[in-house]
This record gives C-alpha cells, structure tokens and sequence, in this order.
C-alpha cells in the first residue's frame, strides 16, 4: 500500500496531507499536537486497505502554515474547506487523535453536513488540567512515547527530521 505526500489549496491554506487508499469509504485523521505521523507509521498503511485515507496536517503544524486562524473554531472551518476540496460532495468518517478531538468536535457541530461520523481517540479538549506543566515541555523521546507508545507500530524509526518536526509541533 503506498502512501502519498501531497498538498492540496483550500480556503486560502496550501494543506499538506497524506492519502492512503484508493476506494472505499473516506476517514479524514486528524492528527494530535505531535502533528503527522512518521513517514513509516503502519496504521495509515493499514487503514488504506479498505478505505481512502486523508492525513491532512492541521493549520500551524508540518508544512501546512496557519494562515488566518486564531481560534480553534476557525482550525475546524480550514478543515472542512479541506475536506470540501479533497472530498467534494461526499460526507466523511472523521477520526481525531488527542488534541485533534477538540478541532474534529467544531467540525462536526460546524459542518454537519460534511461528517458521516466522528470517533475520537483520546481526546485532549475533554482533559481535565490541574494547573501548569512542571519541569517544562517533555524530552523528543518523552514526547515520541507519550504519542506512540512503548512500542509503536511503524517500518522503521522516524528520521531525524521528523523527530525535531513533531518536537517543534508539540511546542
């Protein structure tokens, strides 16, 4: 299964994205503060058999720049013109991971018509804080563990590269 690095223009921002798939229903990944997933990560492989797969990196993270958003709900409106351009007329299975929870719920409260469903994954924007974080932000590998797990499921280990973009996303 290949997965394809593309950039697609919507509502002004110039997306960067990945596609897995071919046929099948449409899932739109929103990804967590981590932002995309290494290049080598299996699940969007996985996810490809059966479906077509939109990884598109939310305004601000990767390559994709903010343009004109402030808020979270201007995030979610950027993603439904993505998801207007990428899929248009159809309605999408939308999946959201961690922080991308909050951005996938304005989606789907905005632009009912655009999701057939919403899962979240863990989502952040329900989290209940206790104050600030101590001792700063987390370590690159502290970081890789909270967003992979003790034993991620990928090819090979991300480059170097992608390791410093998640670093700098999570920031």
């Amino acid at each position: 299964m290949s997965i394809s690095d593309k950039f697609i223009d919507a509502g002004g921002i110039k997306f960067q994205y990945r596609e897995a798939g071919e046929s099948g229903k449409i899932i739109v990944f929103l990804h967590g503060a981590g932002g995309q997933s290494p290049k080598a990560s299996r699940f969007p492989a996985m996810l490809g058999e059966r479906h077509r797969v939109l990884f598109p990196s939310r305004p601000g993270f990767d390559q994709t720049p903010i343009g004109d958003c402030k808020t979270q709900q201007d995030v979610a409106e950027a993603v439904a013109q993505f998801i207007a351009v990428a899929a248009p007329g159809q309605k999408v299975h939308l999946v959201a991971q961690s922080a991308g929870g909050a951005i996938a719920c304005w989606l789907t409260i905005q632009h009912p018509e655009l999701v057939e469903s919403l899962v979240l994954s863990a989502p952040a924007a329900f989290a209940v804080r206790h104050g600030p974080p101590s001792g700063g932000p987390p370590s690159l590998a502290e970081m890789a563990k909270r967003l992979y797990g003790e034993e991620p499921a990928w090819d090979s280990a991300p480059s170097e590269e992608e390791k410093q973009q998640t670093g700098k996303n999570a920031q």
